[in-house]
């Protein structure tokens, strides 16, 4: 059996989905796909829109044959630590034998993207030398980075422009490092195709926009949205872990500098809320979404060394698709459904971030969900 490893976050599944799933199988003639999903939050420092169950069921009644959690400690990271943990945990199925993710760049730019990813492993002194460089001269570290990399590699600059592209190239730097021998293909998000703006989808989902998101989403993704979270909903629970907070304890999680740390202190105040408390936090050196991320590794209690999870978690699968046996089969940890079947060592975390998920959900709209031990796999 031939699958196909998706990286994805499926926030909410759109169409634009649905052609990457369609497309990946067809241009690897894979029998199969398995998706690693984020959970219930999302690599921009963000909440999901909808719970993970409810996404991961939504993506199998769609045609994915199987969705893998990407534990919190890698969904809540930069590009470059995103990309290596959802490598790594499609790498540790045993049984993907290509990866296919969408770009900016077109798909015969794919050699580019691999070639950019070398020269950030490799980090010549040329290219170290001018970074530093740039640096100096104003830079931020990605323009910088970006300009040092079109200097050594013609198209490089481009490449690292587009934050899929910079994904890209953060998983062909993952699949090197790691050695899995992975093929990985590229496919361009356009408006003839992979592109539908997932940000513009929860925008129509936060207008209660039913007409556009009809046109957009399948009817699978459509039955999963009986509410909606955003950042702001956590707004008081951050800000109550801030004020009992110094500004030293703010450096115990994972990715909060001093600098950050004193930046929290300054500007939280009565009233911000989560996202005008980022935006401000934020800086030429630090994007917003770092800022995000460093709170929500704050309010979720993430620090540096917080584990991952030993085993491989399933949210849904497609039980007559043989993939689940086939994990079984090939995978080098231990493949879990359901958390009480299990020693949940190093779930910890991800456990109690679910359950600071679910009292927003209670909190805001009256809806009690299931905890991790309850929730149960979808089986379609």
């Amino acid at each position: 059996m031939k699958i196909v490893g998706l990286i994805t976050e499926y926030n909410p599944f759109h169409n634009g989905h649905l052609y990457h799933l369609q497309k990946a199988k067809e241009m690897t003639g894979a029998d199969a796909a398995v998706a690693v999903m984020s959970g219930n939050y999302v690599q921009r420092g963000l909440p999901a829109v909808t719970e993970k169950y409810s996404r991961a069921r939504a993506a199998v009644m769609a045609g994915v044959d199987a969705v893998i959690e990407l534990p919190l400690i890698f969904a809540l990271s930069s590009a470059e630590g995103f990309a290596r943990g959802a490598v790594s945990t499609l790498e540790k199925l045993g049984c993907i034998t290509d990866i296919v993710y969408g770009t900016e760049a077109a798909e015969e730019d794919i050699g580019l993207i691999k070639s950019t990813a070398g020269l950030l492993i490799d980090e010549p002194e040329s290219y170290r030398e001018l970074l530093r460089a740039f640096q100096k001269e104003g830079m931020s570290f990605p323009k910088a980075r970006a300009a040092a990399a079109e200097s050594i590699c013609h198209g490089a600059g481009r490449i690292l422009s587009g934050p899929n592209n910079i994904l890209a190239v953060e998983y062909e730097k993952a699949i090197l490092t790691l050695g899995c021998g992975i093929k990985t293909h590229s496919i361009r998000r356009s408006d003839e195709g992979y592109l539908e703006s997932a940000t513009a989808i929860r925008q129509l989902i936060e207008k209660d926009d039913n007409d556009s998101l009809r046109r957009l989403l399948p009817e699978c993704s459509l039955k999963t949205l009986r509410y909606h979270i955003s950042a702001d909903d956590f707004t008081d629970l951050l800000n109550y872990k801030i004020t009992m907070s110094s500004e030293a304890e703010l450096t115990r999680y994972l990715d909060v500098n001093d600098e950050i740390a004193a930046r929290i202190k300054k500007v939280c105040r009565n009233g911000i809320s989560f996202s005008q408390l980022a935006s401000e936090v934020s800086s030429k050196n630090y994007t917003e979404s770092r800022a995000r991320r460093c709170l929500l590794h704050i309010l979720l209690d993430i620090k540096a060394d917080s584990p991952a999870p030993s085993f491989i978690r399933c949210l849904a699968f497609n039980s007559k698709s043989g993939v689940m046996k086939r994990i079984k089969e090939s995978a080098k940890a231990p493949l879990v459904c359901n958390l009480s079947e299990c020693e949940a060592s190093g779930y910890v975390l991800d456990e109690r971030a679910a359950l600071v998920y679910n009292d927003v959900v209670r909190s805001k709209y009256g809806i009690s969900l299931p905890d991790e031990y309850h929730a149960g796999v979808f089986r379609m």
